[in-house]
C-alpha cells in the first residue's frame, strides 16, 4: 500500500513525462547541434530523476534517518532542472559562443544563489523563481523580436506553474475519484506546464542568431534584423 498514493502517482507520471520529453529534445539536438536543445534536454532529465525520487519518498515511508537526505537530493535535482532551463534561455538569446563565455560565471552564480536561498534560508522557491523567470522573461522577448508566437508557450507554462504554486500556498485541494492534496493539485499544474514548455522551446524557430553558426536547422528562417542587413548589403554592391 502507497504511502501517499495520488502524490506518488502524479510524481511518477512527471517523471515518465519528463523523460519523455528530455528523449524529444535529445532528437531536436541531434538534428540541431545547438547546445540550446542540449541544457532543454539535461533540466528535463533532472526534474524526471527529482520526481522519480519524489514518486519513491512518496510511495514508501521508511528511509529512517536517509530520509532528509532523500529529500535534499530532490531539491537538488529540480535546482539542477530550473538552471538548465535558465541556461537554455541564454543560449536561445545569445550566440553560442558568448553564451559559453557566459555559462561558468552563471553556474558559479546559481551556486551561490542556491546555498543562499536554500541551505541558508530554507526557500527553494526563490532559486526556482530566479531560474524560472528570466527565461521566460528571454522567451517572451524572443516571440515579439521575431514574429514567433510559438516561443511565447515558454512564458504560458510559467503561467500555469505559477497558478499550480499559488493554489499549492493557499492549500487548495479536491476530491475526484481519490483526494487531491495541495500537492498534488502543484503536480497536476506541473504536468500542464511541461508540454508548453516543450513546444516553446521551437529549434525550427530559433537559432543561434548573432553567431550564424553552422549548427542551426538548415531551413530555419532568417530573423527581421538579419534580412535588413543582407538587404543593406546587397545595395551597397549595386
Amino acid at each position: 500500500m502507497l504511502f501517499e498514493p495520488t502524490t506518488s502517482l502524479t510524481d511518477l507520471f512527471l517523471s515518465i513525462l519528463s523523460f519523455s520529453l528530455g528523449l524529444g529534445m535529445i532528437r531536436r539536438f541531434r538534428d540541431t547541434g545547438a547546445r540550446r536543445e542540449a541544457f532543454w534536454a539535461c533540466g528535463f532529465f533532472a526534474l524526471a530523476a527529482a520526481t522519480a525520487i519524489g514518486s519513491v519518498i512518496h510511495g514508501y515511508a521508511g528511509f529512517g534517518q536517509f530520509r532528509e537526505a532523500v529529500w535534499f537530493s530532490i531539491w537538488v535535482t529540480a535546482a539542477i532542472a530550473c538552471g538548465c532551463f535558465l541556461l537554455a534561455a541564454v543560449f536561445a538569446i545569445f550566440a553560442e559562443p558568448k553564451a559559453a563565455r557566459l555559462t561558468g560565471p552563471i553556474i558559479v552564480a546559481l551556486l551561490a544563489l542556491f546555498w543562499q536561498a536554500y541551505i541558508v534560508r530554507d526557500q527553494l522557491a526563490i532559486f526556482q523563481a530566479f531560474c524560472l523567470i528570466p527565461g521566460a522573461v528571454v522567451y517572451g522577448a524572443l516571440a515579439w523580436r521575431t514574429g514567433q508566437p510559438r516561443l511565447l508557450a515558454v512564458p504560458a507554462g510559467l503561467a500555469i506553474l505559477a497558478a499550480g504554486a499559488a493554489l499549492q500556498t493557499l492549500g487548495i485541494s479536491f476530491t475526484a475519484v481519490w483526494r487531491f492534496t495541495q500537492n498534488d493539485v502543484f503536480h497536476l499544474a506541473m504536468i500542464a506546464a511541461l508540454p508548453w514548455y516543450y513546444a516553446g522551446a521551437a529549434p525550427a524557430l530559433l537559432r543561434t542568431h548573432q553567431g550564424g553558426d553552422s549548427q542551426s536547422p538548415r531551413r530555419t528562417p532568417s530573423l527581421p534584423w538579419r534580412q535588413s542587413a543582407s538587404a543593406t548589403r546587397k545595395s551597397g554592391d549595386l
